[in-house]
Formats: structure tokens, sequence, C-alpha cells
């Protein structure tokens, strides 16, 4: 049985007189509900009526359990993924310095054999990887800008002057 202890916090200053289920019960129906978002399979696997689900769910103290949880399970995903980049980010270094491996033929069969990366995945490789840093340090990927063809400039311009249109007056020189 996994241990909750920790998410007794958001129960604590509830009091839940003539219930059947302790907070263990309501606390593993909330986590239970939070992986499977199903209210029916929730009540299924716990053993506890849809009805009383329900009503768990409007009650004052399920927003702050689920929150709890929510933020448990957010930092336990945080961490799980940074070790899977920090491997993955191994890896690419390995394959970057050593080559890739590859199973050749040889005389005695096969044998795995370092082969370099070719410049193509190479360049991938930094493309992603440095688009990835930007945008962990929160600075922009690509830019983008708003360039107007000449003619819509050209047709800007006679607009303009259209509204600043003056007399001419000629003048000969004597």
């Amino acid at each position: 049985m996994a241990d909750f202890k920790p998410y007794s916090l958001a129960l604590k200053g509830h009091t839940f007189r003539g219930s059947q289920y302790d907070n263990q019960q309501r606390i593993e129906a909330a986590v239970y509900f939070m992986v499977h978002g199903s209210l029916t399979k929730t009540a299924k696997a716990c053993g506890i009526p849809l009805t009383t689900l329900h009503d768990w769910k409007e009650s004052e103290w399920w927003p702050e359990l689920t929150d709890q949880i929510r933020s448990e399970k957010e930092s336990e995903f945080q961490a799980g993924f940074s070790r899977i980049v920090q491997a993955a980010i191994g890896e690419i270094e390995d394959r970057l310095e050593h080559g890739d491996v590859r199973l050749v033929k040889s005389k005695d069969g096969y044998e795995e054999r370092r082969v370099p990366i070719s410049a193509k995945d190479a360049v991938m490789v930094s493309a992603i990887a440095y688009d990835k840093l930007r945008l962990s340090l929160n600075l922009p990927t690509s830019i983008s800008a708003s360039q107007k063809s000449l003619t819509e400039l050209s047709e800007e311009f006679r607009n303009i002057a259209k509204n600043y249109r003056r007399d001419v007056i000629d003048v000969k020189a004597s």
C-alpha cells in the first residue's frame, strides 16, 4: 500500500463524523481519481459508491487535497523528466564524440563498430539543442519581422501625397 501520509495535511481540520470512510480511503480515492480522471473508475477500484465520490468532489476539502496531490505528482514528473533529459544528453554526447554503434559484417559474422554520425544528424542535434537551450533561457528561437513589399509602401506614399496636395504655381524665371 502506498504512503499517503503527506496528503493528510489537506484533510486536517475537517471532521467527518459518522462516516464509514477514513482519511486513508479519501486520499486513495483522490489519488486514483487524479491518475485516472474518472469518478466511475475510482468508485469501482476503491469500493466507494459513486454518489459518495460526487459528494466528496463537491466538498470543501477535495480541492485542497487534489491540489496537493497535483503539486506532488508534478514535482515527481519534473524530476523524472530531468533524469530522462540528462540520460539522453549523455547518449548524444557519446554519439557525437565516439559515433553511432552499428552492426557491421566481419569475417567471423557480425560485430559492433562505432561509425561517425552523419553531418546531417550533427546539424539536427545542434539545431534542436540550440533551440531548446534558448527556450529554457526564455530567449527567442526565431526572428519574425513584418516587411512590407515595395508595392505596399508605394501605395502608402501615394495616399499620403494625396492628403497633402497643394496648389502648384508655375513661376518663370526671367
